[in-house]
């Protein structure tokens, strides 16, 4: 198994869609992401993380439903997580809160086209809208991550390089027009359509 921890990236589930991309009534959205939460992680938050990554890449993020098993890492959540992967699912993200404290903010399984974002090490307990635009952030980044977006020297970019969480804190929240233009070439390449309607289209 092929894969890589992170700090703060020093280089820079159930069948089914639904509406809200999240459960198993409704509509198709052909390829795309998929998001699914592990532990103490709210379905409110998953669904604002879910419509953020979305509005921000223009490719489409459903909701999958938690695969229960026991895991004490966050590669084993992935590969547990990783199982309930559809055909559709490009790149599966997981936002997990492990029972263990884990100090990296992310973890990327390549081979199985997984990344799990580690919601515990981002909170804020007294700033709770500050952990939010943590999680955001991450989870942007692991985004495009997977799909092949490298670092950039652009602070006002979510990929540039940090190693702290005051360091994370004071990078851009969205992607610059570069790496928004290569996750959706890298999206096309791998047969998703672009939802037009979401984030600008940079890509013909």
């Amino acid at each position: 198994m092929k894969h890589i921890f992170i700090l703060g990236l020093l280089m820079m589930a159930g069948p089914g869609f639904s509406e809200r991309a999240g459960t198993d009534e409704a509509v198709d959205l052909g390829k795309g992401m998929a998001l699914v939460r592990v532990g103490d992680i709210s379905e409110d938050l998953l669904e604002r993380v879910r419509e953020f990554v979305q509005n921000n890449t223009a490719i489409p993020v459903r909701i999958r439903d938690t695969r229960s098993g026991e895991a004490n890492t966050l590669d084993d959540i992935g590969i547990i997580q990783g199982e309930e992967m559809k055909p559709e699912d490009v790149v599966l993200i997981v936002l997990a809160w492990p029972d263990e404290e884990h100090k990296v903010h992310a973890v990327y399984l390549y081979d199985e086209r997984v990344a799990v974002v580690n919601a515990r090490a981002l909170d804020h307990p007294e700033d709770p809208d500050l952990y939010v635009r943590r999680v955001k952030r991450v989870v942007l980044r692991s985004a495009g991550v997977m799909f092949g977006v490298e670092a950039v020297p652009n602070p006002h970019s979510a990929m540039f390089p940090y190693r702290t969480l005051e360091e994370l804190d004071a990078i851009g929240l969205n992607f610059d027009p570069p790496s928004l233009r290569r996750i959706q070439e890298a999206a096309l390449e791998k047969g998703i359509e672009l939802d037009r309607k979401s984030a600008p289209i940079l890509v013909r």
